[in-house]
């Protein structure tokens, strides 16, 4: 785990309440991406926070935590957009879960067209297409330098 330091994640809470005091009575929406910030081990703790302050948030995960991890979090969150890369994960991990979080919150998922794994690839978003209540899944060709 990533572990920020205190004084980094109270900063953060300061700025994440002045921005929500500076935009009332508009609701704000925060998004946290690179690398995988579900491996922060004080994303939940901001999380929360940026919730009971009555704020939205967002986060882009390549989604390889566990499903038991989604099943504990998922409350915190308002959008996920979920990235599978074919070369990093199984097929059946990632629809686990996308299945966990299934009408949680808003959801879209990026399929890394690994051409290597073109048929899993096709398959995977065929199968979440047609089983999930994802907003939209977006195949993007990445190249092989295979």
């Amino acid at each position: 785990y990533h572990k920020w330091p205190t004084r980094y994640l109270k900063d953060v809470q300061k700025f994440v309440s002045a921005a929500i005091d500076h935009y009332a009575p508009k609701k704000i929406y925060f998004e946290f991406t690179g690398g995988e910030v579900t491996l922060g081990k004080d994303l939940i703790p901001l999380a929360k926070f940026i919730k009971e302050n009555n704020a939205t948030i967002g986060i882009s995960s390549n989604g390889t935590r566990p499903p038991r991890w989604w099943r504990e979090n998922k409350k915190y969150f308002d959008h996920v957009c979920f990235s599978y890369h074919s070369e990093f994960s199984k097929p059946e991990r990632f629809l686990n879960v996308i299945k966990e979080v299934n009408g949680e919150f808003r959801t879209h998922v990026n399929i890394m067209m690994n051409p290597n794994h073109w048929d899993e690839c096709i398959d995977l978003a065929e199968k979440i297409v047609d089983n999930f209540l994802i907003l939209t899944v977006l195949s993007k060709t990445v190249p092989s330098f295979s």
